[in-house]
């Protein structure tokens, strides 16, 4: 990650990473197959890694929130839910 501990939405439960293997169980790292995982998954509610322009990530996606990873911090330690902020 690009971010401080602590202030990265894996943080939150609100982004997660993609692994995609082979037959005989060793990681893809080549573009393609997680470009193909993108076209079938993606929606107006995520965004993906891929997209990004200054740190590609392709394995990673995340909600897309109408919040700042501080507003949903704040919300995550009072027990709010900010997974409705998308």
């Amino acid at each position: 990650t690009n971010v401080r501990g602590g202030r990265s939405n894996h943080n939150f439960g609100i982004a997660w990473d993609i692994g995609i293997f082979t037959a005989s169980g060793g990681y893809i790292t080549t573009s393609q197959p997680y470009e193909e995982a993108a076209r079938a998954g993606l929606s107006d509610q995520l965004q993906w890694g891929g997209h990004w322009r200054n740190f590609v990530d392709r394995p990673h996606y995340q909600l897309q929130l109408n919040a700042s990873i501080n507003l949903v911090r704040a919300k995550f330690e009072i027990g709010e839910n900010y997974t409705m902020l998308a």
